[in-house]
């Protein structure tokens, strides 16, 4: 009897420490399952952030692009402006087309006509242009008729449809690609200068679409402020942009004194700082 009783409570005992090894295994199977779903969330959120800064970032320097190629229609220049339309599709498109490649353009009546002749581009009813197409199409204006009414209302509606998605983004997504093309800006204006010989202290601008595209994106930041009120000093943007003027790269060779040099890149290291820091409300 006895031993039958011992046998009952082992058995019980056994089944016990079953029960509890089979509900340690599921407690643990679930810890891991929570802490994998985390780590998975955690890693899709940053590349989602990732992604986003990078689509801001590739969208502003398409902006940045064609404000120095508007720029330098302006000063008469079409020739050296007709590269800059062109860059945004060349070096851009590739990185946005997944999110932009349905995205349309809404043009005014009077751009209706001549860009179909102009452009060899069919219309819809509604006005609209495929981004892609617009981009195209204002390359190839700029490059045959930057003077024409068709081309500045076509600037126009691409620009707007840039700012516009730029706007989509929430801000502190948007500050990291804003930071991306500041570092950018960095990289251009010093490759587009350096010693005008070996033994010489003086520094000239020996590559003319470098230092206008990095001249570019700084103007593009400058016009994006307006979304990131209080985020960046528009005095010292302004003093950047007069810092890096439009005219030492039209002249070969063009002395740019170490003063400037040092004061581009301080200020450009210092709007990057101020990025870095939190959003202010």
């Amino acid at each position: 009897m006895a031993n039958r009783r011992w046998d009952l409570l082992s058995l019980i005992n056994a089944y016990r420490q079953a029960l509890l090894s089979w509900m340690n295994i599921r407690r643990w199977t679930l810890c891991c399952c929570i802490f994998v779903l985390m780590v998975l969330g955690f890693t899709r959120y940053q590349v989602d952030q990732y992604s986003r800064s990078e689509y801001v970032a590739n969208l502003s320097l398409m902006g940045g692009h064609l404000a120095v190629g508007r720029e330098l229609v302006e000063s008469h220049l079409p020739i050296l402006a007709a590269p800059h339309f062109g860059h945004p599709v060349k070096e851009h498109w590739h990185d946005v087309e997944k999110v932009v490649g349905r995205q349309r353009v809404l043009v005014s009546e009077d751009v209706l006509a001549n860009v179909e002749s102009a452009c060899g581009i069919e219309l819809s009813n509604d006005r609209q242009l495929p981004f892609r197409k617009a981009l195209d199409c204002l390359h190839k204006l700029a490059a045959n008729s930057p003077n024409a009414p068709t081309f500045n209302s076509l600037f126009q509606a691409v620009d707007n449809k840039i700012k516009e998605l730029l706007a989509e983004v929430p801000p502190e997504v948007a500050l990291l690609g804003i930071k991306d093309v500041v570092n950018r800006t960095t990289k251009e204006y010093n490759a587009s200068i350096t010693r005008e010989n070996p033994d010489s202290q003086l520094k000239v601008v020996n590559n003319a679409i470098e230092y206008q595209d990095a001249r570019g994106f700084i103007v593009y930041i400058q016009q994006l402020s307006q979304f990131f009120e209080g985020q960046f000093n528009n005095l010292i943007l302004g003093d950047l942009i007069r810092e890096m003027p439009l005219k030492y790269s039209l002249s070969k060779s063009q002395i740019v004194s170490e003063d400037e040099y040092k004061h581009v890149n301080n200020v450009l290291k210092s709007i990057a700082t101020s990025i870095s820091k939190p959003l202010k409300n």
